[in-house]
């Protein structure tokens, strides 16, 4: 997910999308001696899915570094969908980190498994404070994404795609990278996520 400039993870998910008892049932294994290999393929599966989706999955805390505020009055933020949105810090004329007050600015979400991202836009008649020139990471913007805490929360086509992987990869032996793998599997799971990708982020900083 390391495609938007800035972003860090700051809490990374308690779980993964897919648990160990349906990664086996998928893979048709009775006991628990692969279970090391399968977790690995459920990592590597979920990576994959995030990465052609540039959506987040299982709830995390991430904050976005900025150079400064947009140019323009608002941006999207990255990883959708926002669970929850904590706040917007910066970095005053004097050096000192502030806390951008929540009337100042718009939070705007929307409702789906595939909506668009969020946006964080000015308030009506609002403007921008003004912040340090040339200060590394002006701007701190942290949010928590994700569909929710566990992977029941997952839309049902993301899992479907990523247990095609982990048996793709189960039976392999190796990791299924979508677009570098030419198999029924990687191209059915490819057509399950298509429709959940993101394809940009209106990042005008």
């Amino acid at each position: 997910m390391g495609a938007v400039a800035g972003l860090h993870l700051v809490a990374a998910p308690a779980v993964e999308p897919i648990t160990i008892e349906q990664a086996r049932a998928q893979c048709r294994v009775t006991s628990d001696d692969e279970d090391a290999l399968l977790l690995i393929y459920i990592a590597a599966a979920r990576s994959e899915a995030e990465s052609f989706t540039k959506r987040q999955l299982i709830n995390a805390t991430w904050a976005w570094k900025l150079p400064r505020f947009p140019r323009r009055s608002h941006v999207e933020l990255p990883l959708p969908p926002l669970q929850t949105f904590n706040s917007v810090k910066y970095i005053d004329l004097a050096g000192t980190e502030q806390t951008w007050a929540s009337t100042e600015y718009v939070v705007t979400s929307f409702a789906g498994e595939e909506a668009p991202p969020s946006i964080l836009e000015l308030a009506y008649g609002k403007v921008y404070p003004p912040i340090q020139p040339r200060a590394a990471g002006a701007v701190t913007v942290q949010f928590v994404a994700g569909y929710g805490a566990d992977g029941a929360a997952v839309p049902a086509k993301i899992k479907e795609a990523m247990l095609l992987l982990i048996a793709e990869s189960f039976s392999q032996r190796r990791p299924v990278v979508i677009g570098t793998i030419v198999s029924p599997a990687a191209q059915t799971a490819e057509s399950l996520l298509w429709p959940f990708r993101v394809e940009r982020w209106a990042e005008d900083c």
